[in-house]
């Protein structure tokens, strides 16, 4: 029952959340597991009508926004290099910056959400970060409080801190170069 006393629960979708609480408390909203509205979630229309499942489109047109700017804004970058200017026409960077930005364009134009349905979208769930005062890590919607102490390097003066856990392409990318130096 640590799903519902972190909060964690909020990250599943709709029937899954009832799911737990039932078997966690008997009820949802007063309902059991044969009441027709609970049975009802689990259709596909209910789940592509809730919000959970458009919060789940829109952070998946906004990650693929960032995506292209950061596509266009990299090659753009490389282009204006004068230092590589035989390495872009070599390598058709100029073409690849045109298919960019319209990839770009196609993201964020209101009609992509629509075009995501059927899709999972993308997990809402981001960086950690650590209450200290309280001493609870909060990940998504979770609160989580054993093992925290004020003693974590977590940045400066805001009593809730960002502390960045490093990606699993940056450790990636880390443990390859630890790889080349040895």
């Amino acid at each position: 029952m640590q799903y519902l006393e972190d909060g964690s629960i909020e990250d599943a979708c709709p029937p899954l959340q009832a799911l737990l609480l039932i078997m966690a408390t008997g009820k949802y909203s007063g309902m059991d597991v044969h009441h027709p509205d609970v049975r009802a979630m689990f259709s596909r229309e209910s789940l592509l009508a809730s919000d959970w499942y458009h919060e789940r489109l829109d952070i998946k047109q906004r990650r693929d926004i960032e995506l292209w700017e950061q596509h266009v804004n990299n090659l753009q970058q490389f282009l204006d290099d004068k230092d590589y200017d035989d390495e872009a026409r070599r390598l058709g960077i100029p073409r690849r910056l045109e298919t960019a930005k319209q990839k770009l364009a196609k993201v964020q134009d209101e009609d992509y959400v629509k075009s995501l349905v059927g899709t999972l979208g993308a997990d809402p769930l981001s960086a950690a970060r650590v209450h200290v005062e309280e001493q609870v890590v909060i990940w998504g919607k979770a609160k989580l409080s054993p093992g925290v102490s004020k003693d974590v390097a977590v940045g400066d003066s805001a009593s809730l801190h960002t502390y960045e856990v490093p990606s699993l392409l940056d450790r990636v990318k880390s443990k390859i170069k630890r790889a080349r130096v040895n």
